[in-house]
Parts: structure tokens; sequence; C-alpha cells
């Protein structure tokens, strides 16, 4: 029986080729979670496009939200009341009460579910990429105290941060309706003269 005898140097190479090949599939394993974790905390968040009715926003008394007016001016406060007539919130001792004509918008701080899904994914991505390339020759993450507590660890920290960016994200409950528009124009033929009047909103 004959057995083949590989170069010590070419069976070094092609293990070095195999095992970047198991890397770069570890590699697009792990994005491809992340991805698909991120997507998820994207396709949960309310998607639904502002309204432009003011009771139609689901307001409540109580509900923390962010009023910008006709001036440019942004004031954060809790709803105290709210009608199709207009908002009034209160920060403390002041309070602020506008009529519906003179809101731009009306904001709301998002979730925080979004950020934590994102942190988790982070997080979840960072323990598999170092049980891949830190761990033993077999790519097996050992099963010790040390892993599974840098596991936690790395877990929390991604959710604390997806969650401290979350905190800062705002989305639009209110939006005013943009302001009618009137267009002439003038109609001219052989036979007649005219305009033409057209109003859009």
């Amino acid at each position: 029986m004959r057995r083949e005898v590989r170069d010590p140097e070419e069976v070094r190479r092609l293990n070095l080729l195999s095992a970047s090949s198991e890397k770069r599939r570890a590699t697009i394993g792990v994005i491809t979670l992340l991805l698909v974790t991120v997507a998820s905390a994207a396709a949960a968040q309310d998607v639904s496009a502002p309204s432009d009715d003011l009771l139609r926003t689901g307001l409540e008394p109580g509900d923390r939200v962010y009023v910008t007016d006709v001036g440019g001016e942004r004031t954060d406060g809790r709803v105290s009341e709210v009608s199709a007539a207009g908002l009034t919130i209160k920060n403390g001792n002041d309070e602020w009460s506008w009529v519906a004509s003179d809101i731009v918008r009306v904001e709301a701080r998002d979730s925080l579910t979004n950020g934590i899904l994102i942190g988790v994914a982070i997080g979840v991505g960072a323990f598999l990429m170092r049980c891949k390339y830190g761990g033993n020759r077999t790519g097996i993450c050992p099963i010790i105290p040390y892993a599974v507590t840098a596991g936690y660890v790395e877990l929390g920290l991604g959710v604390y941060f997806g969650a401290l960016f979350d905190r800062h994200m705002t989305r639009t409950l209110y939006r005013a309706p943009p302001p009618a528009r009137v267009e002439v124009s003038p109609l001219v033929s052989h036979e007649r003269m005219g305009m033409r009047l057209a109003v859009t909103w």
C-alpha cells in the first residue's frame, strides 16, 4: 500500500487556509446574527405615520412630550390637557399652552426596547467572536466560570449602551398639515383668454 507524503510546509499552509476559511464563515455568521437582530428591533418600532390631529396621537395627561411651535422654539414637559383645539403641557411650576394652529410638531421619547435589543445583539456578537477567536484551537468556547462571567459583562455593556443611545431618540406623534397653496396661471388661446386657479394642501 502506497502512502502519500506531503511537504510539512504545504500541510501548514493548507491548515492555515482551512482555519482562515472557518474564521470567515464564523464572522459571516456573527454579522448575519447582528443584522437580523437589529432589523427585528427596527421592525418592532412604531412606524405609523405622524397624525395631523392632536386627538389621534394617543396623547394622555402625564405623557412626556417635546413641542415645537411656529416660532421654532422646542419645549418639553408633561401633557396636562389635550384636545383637537390645542395642547397644554407642564414642567414643574411652568405651564405652556398652544392652539393647534401654532403647533408644528409634537414628539415623544422613543421606547428603550429597540436600543436594548440592539445592545443584546452587540453583546452576543462580542461573546461569540471572543469564543471563536479567543478560545482553544478547536474554536470551541471553553465552558468555564470566566467565560460565562465575561459573557454576562459583554451582554450587560451592550444593553447599557444600547439603552443609553435609544434614550435620546424621539418619534414624531403629530405634524401640522402643510398650509394650503394657491397657484394662478394664465390661459391664452386664439379663441379666448382666462386664468387657471389651483388650490392644493
